[in-house]
Parts: C-alpha cells; sequence; structure tokens
C-alpha cells in the first residue's frame, strides 16, 4: 500500500516550474509511494533501470516501462498508470483461473535465478574493463527486476485480490495467512539448517565448537555457502562463523506450529490464496538471489573503486553510467570523487522512462520541492502507528531503529526491530528480536514469513513507525490488531 499527495499540494504543483531539463514534463501527482528503504545511488539506479522487454515477454505480461523512482535516500515510488496496468493483467488471470500463468511465471523466473548464480560463480575472473562491468550490470538488472515485479507489482496485486475474497466471504483476516501455501526458498532452507545445529551444537560456546573439528567444519561450510544472508544492495559483510553461532543461540528452537484450522476454505479463496503464493516466491526469491550475487560481486566492484582511486562508499555514490564512462576514461578520479562528496546527502531523484530510459537529476531546488510534495508525513501526535498483522502475538519492549547494515550493532536481544522494511540480511536480528515492526510489506513480504517461522509478533505496512518511533522508546507491539503504542 501507499500514500496520495494532499490537495495543497497538488495546488501549489501546478504553478511551479522545474529547474531541471529532465523534470520538464515531469508529474509528482502521477506515483504511489510505497516507503523508505535506505540504500545508496548505485542501488537506486538498479531499481531505475532494470526494466527488461525479455523477461516481460517471457513472463506473458505487456509493459513498456518499470516505472519506478527512488528520491533522496530511496524513498520508494511506482507510476500509477504502472500499477495499474500491471494489475489488470494479474487481476485478469486470476479471475480466468489461469493456474498455467503463475506456475509459467515461476519456472521463468527460476531461469533467471539460476542463471544468475551460474554467473556469479564467474565473476571473480572478470577483468575490471567496461565490457565486462557492462555484463555485470546486465545479469544483476534481470535479477533485480524479478525481485521488484514480485515485491511492488504481481504480490501486491494478487494480495489486493485476496483480500477482496476474504471480505465477501466473510473470512476471519487473522487466518488468513495460515491458508496461503507455503514455498520453499534459500533462506527457508538457512533456517532449516540453524534449527539442525542448534540441536547439534547444544549449550557448547564458541570456542568448545572450534576446538571441535566435526561441529566447526559444519558451521563452516554453512557459512560458505550462505555467505550472502546479511549482504543487502551491494552493503554488508559476507556471513561468518561468529555471526552464524549468534544465529544459533538466538534461533527458537521450535518453528511456529502448524495451526489446526477447523474453518472450511472455499475452492475460490483457495485459489486466490494459491495465486498469491506464487506471487510472494517471485517476491522473496528475487531478493534472496539479488543479494546471493551482491555477495559475489563486492570483490569485483571493491576491485573497480580501487582502479578508479574512489573508495567503496564513494564507488557506491556513482552512477553505473558515470562508473562506465570512468572505466572507458571519459572521467577522471577527481571528478568521481566531487560526486561522492556532493551526493553525500543523497539528495537526487532517479527515475524509469519508457524501457531502459533514466532520468537523473541532483537540481537541490528540485529535490527540496519533490521531497516536500511526494514524501508523506506521519501523523506523530496519537502515540499509535496502525499497520497489518504479519504475526500474531503481543510483546512490550525497547525500540531499535535499524535502517541499514551499520545500525545492526545497536540491536540487543529482546529489544524491538523497528525497520522500513527487512531483507534476508536482518534475518540475525530477526532472531535476537522480541517483535518486528515494518513500514513496508504485505502478507508475503519477507518480514511476515520470517516472522511467522520464528513466531515473533510482528506488525507490518505501518507506513511510519521508522519516523515516529525513536530509539529508546517503549513500546507495546500488539501483532494481534496490528497497532504498536508507545508507552513511554
Amino acid at each position: 500500500g501507499g500514500e496520495d499527495i494532499g490537495e495543497s499540494e497538488i495546488k501549489f504543483m501546478d504553478n511551479f516550474k522545474f529547474k531541471s531539463p529532465v523534470l520538464k514534463n515531469f508529474d509528482p501527482k502521477g506515483y504511489y509511494f510505497f516507503g523508505l528503504w535506505k540504500q545508496n545511488l548505485f542501488s537506486a539506479c538498479f531499481w531505475a533501470s532494470c526494466w527488461n522487454k525479455e523477461i516481460v515477454d517471457k513472463l506473458g505480461i505487456k509493459s513498456d516501462e518499470g516505472g519506478s523512482l527512488v528520491l533522496s535516500q530511496g524513498n520508494f515510488f511506482l507510476k500509477n498508470s504502472e500499477i495499474e496496468n500491471i494489475k489488470k493483467q494479474i487481476y485478469q488471470k486470476i479471475d480466468a483461473h489461469d493456474e498455467i500463468f503463475f506456475k509459467h511465471m515461476v519456472e521463468v523466473a527460476n531461469e533467471y535465478f539460476k542463471a544468475s548464480v551460474v554467473y556469479a560463480n564467474t565473476i571473480k575472473d572478470k577483468k575490471l574493463t567496461p565490457e565486462d562491468f557492462q555484463e555485470f550490470i546486465t545479469q544483476a538488472r534481470k535479477v533485480n527486476f524479478l525481485w521488484m515485479l514480485g515485491a511492488e507489482q504481481f504480490s501486491e496485486a494478487a494480495q489486493e485480490k485476496l483480500s477482496d475474497v476474504v471480505v465477501a466471504e466473510s473470512f476471519p483476516a487473522e487466518m488468513v495467512s495460515e491458508i496461503i501455501p507455503k514455498f520453499d526458498t534459500p533462506l527457508n532452507q538457512q533456517h532449516r539448517e540453524v534449527l539442525e545445529l542448534k540441536k547439534e551444537i547444544g549449550n557448547r560456546s564458541l570456542l568448545e565448537i572450534k576446538n571441535n573439528a566435526v561441529l566447526h567444519s559444519k558451521l563452516e561450510e554453512h557459512v560458505k555457502r550462505f555467505a550472502w544472508i546479511e549482504i543487502a544492495n551491494f552493503v554488508g559483510e559476507s556471513l561468518t562463523v561468529e555471526r552464524l553461532y549468534e544465529q544459533i543461540i538466538h534461533a527458537k528452537d521450535e518453528l511456529s506450529s502448524e495451526v489446526k484450522n477447523d474453518y472450511s476454505v472455499s475452492l475460490n479463496l483457495a485459489f486466490h490464496a494459491l495465486c498469491l503464493s506464487y506471487c510472494g516466491y517471485i517476491r522473496q526469491a528475487g531478493a534472496e538471489y539479488f543479494f546471493m550475487l551482491s555477495e559475489k560481486a563486492q570483490p569485483y566492484l571493491k576491485s573497480i573503486a580501487k582502479k578508479l582511486n574512489l573508495t567503496y562508499s564513494e564507488f557506491l555514490l556513482q552512477r553505473e553510467t558515470e562508473i562506465l564512462d570512468a572505466l572507458k576514461g571519459n572521467i577522471g578520479p577527481d571528478d568521481l570523487k566531487a560526486n561522492a562528496k556532493r551526493r553525500e546527502q543523497m539528495n537526487f531523484v532517479v527515475f524509469a522512462g519508457l524501457g531502459n530510459e533514466v532520468f537523473f537529476t541532483e537540481e537541490p531546488e528540485d529535490v527540496e520541492i519533490l521531497k516536500r510534495v511526494m514524501i508523506p508525513q506521519a501523523n506523530k501526535s496519537d502515540g499509535e502507528i496502525k499497520g497489518q498483522v504479519g504475526n500474531k502475538g503481543k510483546y512490550t519492549g525497547t525500540a531499535r531503529i535499524i535502517m541499514n547494515t551499520h545500525d545492526f550493532s545497536k540491536m540487543q536481544a529482546g529489544d524491538v526491530l523497528v525497520s522500513t522494511m527487512t531483507t534476508p540480511n536482518f534475518v540475525v536480528l530477526m532472531h535476537k528480536a522480541g517483535a518486528i515492526v515494518t513500514d513496508i510489506g504485505g502478507m508475503l513480504c519477507h518480514a511476515a514469513i520470517v516472522s511467522r517461522e520464528i513466531n515473533k509478533p510482528c506488525v507490518i505496512g505501518t507506513k511510519f513507525a521508522t519516523q515516529i518511533l525513536h530509539d529508546g522508546d517503549l513500546v507495546e507491539v500488539d501483532a494481534d490488531n496490528g497497532v504498536v503504542r508507545i508507552l513511554e
């Protein structure tokens, strides 16, 4: 879900002229706000430039543009017209009970996911040339596009459709997550293995494990296969034995118990739930495979940064086109360093046009205006934040606002994890947390899936929890009713 722009801002926009030529015919009213997901400019460009005709055609959908926009720090928007376009198509397929379409969609996605793993394993041998860097961009964009379609388009549409049927059939809303068929992704496998390792390790300390060759090699082997789980959008550290041990210690022994369903589910409702499951798989697996690729690509990207005389954080403040130009010798390191300095505050807008067309501006006045009219403001007065139920339960604890990997060290066991959204790199923190609260997300977002697996109270889709809450606030997470209350 998202937000639309207020009336007063629309009147103001009617008389406003942008300075930047790329915004000449730009209409802020044409976009829908999904939420803030902190990210660097390098990855924001991926979201804007990842539209792919080949994938669209193979999936059997009609689309001419991705329609995404990233504004300042990672505020994410999609074009209303593109949301409507995809939604209409997904609705039609569900109404026609066309399960073949959804199965085919998953098969196509899996083909690309497998191809990305094959490619990821060759990255270490790639040269620091414009050609090899361009190949990396092309491969990574494909996975990113599937992730975007799954998360922002398919899942949203299928969830709305399911919600309509739930209401029409007076089905208990709190039971909906129970009837959505579970799907399996690499992260589920990782979680199952963590629980197996927990049984084997018992209450041994890390030192005892290190002195036990068999156990230690098991942990090392796991770390090697799941090195990617703490990396998002090219940022983060590869998993270590120490971090894995921490995850094992905080993991709850039991998976959430299966709820006995003594309610009847109509065939129609079951089919809608099944369609959401297919869409949710593309959403979740898309994120995971993109992070796998990110992890393998990190050393390669760091080598390019070094070649261009940049630190890695300076590299991540460039657009991919600028890196390409620098590798071709058309831009010097001083210009790139100046870019990075200027962009430290992440004040820019990057958005998709037709096909692979991408527009970018960092004209300060324009960016400030867009922030003012496009980013909805939270209502901080009433001390209650409403969202959706991710997983039921109640918990009272201290809020910790975790926006990205740099904040991970703040999190103590038992804290309430508050973030814009969770991704695979948050799993260790989710095990540590007493409860989980996110700004963004629907029934099959990562936070909802994992919180159900590890059985932690979870409220998703609050839109503004990260704006309203502060580190150290005492909060009650009432996930039975989808409400977060500030106690002090």
